[in-house]
């Protein structure tokens, strides 16, 4: 699914369907969205005749408190990184805890913070005859 960005143009598409003056499928095509999600988003348009928000991506998990209390053990005891911190808890207490996660969990401690430097999304390329294409 396309994320929407044009909130008068999904609404002016949803008083359309609603005076049955277009289609379904012309007004999916037109906003590049397929016919099922505009289906569902007129259905909470009829409900509450405002714009709907679509939800967008994977509900975030709750991190169990078990973890952060082992995260914590471990990172009082030897004072390491996220990498190396996955690895000592797997071994001592056999218990797989993804990298991403601890950081998160010694980020909300206090005992990491993030680097802006790092922050920054990379670029895409290729390589075609020795010369690199940004696209």
């Amino acid at each position: 699914m396309r994320k929407l960005k044009a909130e008068k143009k999904l609404l002016w598409c949803l008083k359309q369907f609603h005076q049955r003056k277009e289609s379904q499928k012309w007004l999916a095509n037109h906003l590049g969205i397929s016919i099922r999600c505009f289906r569902k988003l007129y259905t909470a348009y009829k409900q509450t005749l405002q714009v709907p928000k679509p939800k967008m991506g994977r509900p975030k998990k709750q991190t169990p408190t078990q973890w952060s209390t082992l995260v914590e053990n471990a990172w009082k005891k030897h004072h390491l990184n996220a990498l190396y911190l996955e690895k000592l808890i797997h071994t001592e207490q056999k218990q797989q805890i993804p990298h991403n996660t601890i950081h998160k969990i010694m980020i909300q401690k206090g005992y990491a913070k993030e680097q802006e430097s790092k922050q920054n999304r990379r670029r895409l390329g290729c390589v075609m005859n020795g010369s690199i294409l940004c696209l």
